[in-house]
């Protein structure tokens, strides 16, 4: 194979090195067939590179929207609790609050029964005094 090379840039001998021509030949035949492929397959992952870096900005800024999001719920659910009560709180509170709604409905019982009284007693005088005129 190197005699076959070697023949067109002059012949050489046994034992001689191989000058620079050959390898330069060889690269000039060769440099296009792999720099080409190879400068199209850098631009791609340059291309995928720059894909991924947009990706992990996006995906960041999303992240940091989430988290700003969850520490606003976080604060809000600390305000929801604060405003009301415990179950202790709200059961002992509406147990209260049937306590005053029960004295009300005796107090309301009490004050119909002395009106009906009342009526009754007026109804008696009203009677005979309307029957005797």
């Amino acid at each position: 194979m190197s005699r076959f090379i070697g023949q067109g840039f002059g012949e050489r001998e046994r034992g001689d090195r191989v000058g620079w021509e050959a390898p330069a030949a060889v690269v000039t035949v060769v440099g296009p067939l792999v720099g080409v492929p190879m400068g199209l397959a850098a631009l791609y992952l340059r291309g995928v590179r720059e894909q991924q870096a947009a990706a992990a900005r996006e995906l960041g800024r999303r992240l940091d929207g989430v988290e700003a999001a969850l520490r606003e719920l976080t604060r809000c659910v600390g305000e929801f609790e604060r405003q009301y009560a415990t179950k202790e709180e709200w059961v002992r509170e509406s147990m209260h609050a049937r306590r005053r709604i029960d004295r009300l409905a005796e107090g309301l019982s009490r004050v119909c029964g002395e009106m009906e009284a009342l009526r009754e007693r007026a109804g008696g005088c009203g009677g005979e005094g309307g029957d005797g005129a």
